[in-house]
């Protein structure tokens, strides 16, 4: 246990469920995603991601708040957004197998579930089209505030997004 935040090591019996896309899946399906995923707890300011890296997998945001940032030409960090619980974390460097284009650091104690890049892509193929597609809606839209976020190289102003704005660190 770190700092007072138990982890929840099996998604059948999980408390935390959530709206969000893998609570939300078909009983069938969250029992073939808990055969795959690893639970863990983060300590605060632990690096989730790391921007340029090679997805090595995905990561579920169960229970805390991720700082999600992005390094600029001039070298300057900047606070892309704030991720919560039920997020996912590297899915769109994970499907198209390009570097994770954000880092992720946790802000406080986390819980996470980690999957691995293969266990990922065949649990995607293996699973309804339903799932399938509202999962790859939420990956285009994620892409769209992206391209806006990073517009010439200068970044501007971030998309709004649960009424957060980006900010300069």
């Amino acid at each position: 246990m770190v700092s007072g935040l138990n982890c929840v090591e099996s998604c059948l019996t999980c408390h935390l469920r959530s709206r969000s896309f893998f609570c939300d899946l078909s009983p069938s399906s969250i029992e073939d995603f808990n055969k795959i995923k690893h639970a863990a707890v983060f300590p605060e300011h632990a690096a989730v991601l790391v921007e340029g890296q090679s997805p090595c997998g995905v990561f579920i945001l169960c229970q805390g708040r991720v700082k999600l940032s992005t390094t600029s030409r001039e070298g300057k960090t900047l606070i892309v957004r704030i991720a919560e619980a039920g997020e996912v974390l590297g899915l769109h460097a994970v499907v198209t197998g390009s570097p994770y284009e954000l880092t992720a650091e946790t802000m406080q104690p986390c819980q996470l579930n980690f999957v691995g890049r293969d266990d990922m892509l065949h649990f995607l193929g293996g699973h309804d089209a339903t799932s399938g597609a509202r999962l790859f809606g939420r990956l285009r839209r994620g892409a769209d505030d992206w391209a806006v976020t990073l517009g010439d190289g200068e970044v501007c102003q971030i998309p709004a997004r649960n009424g957060r704005r980006g900010t300069r660190q």
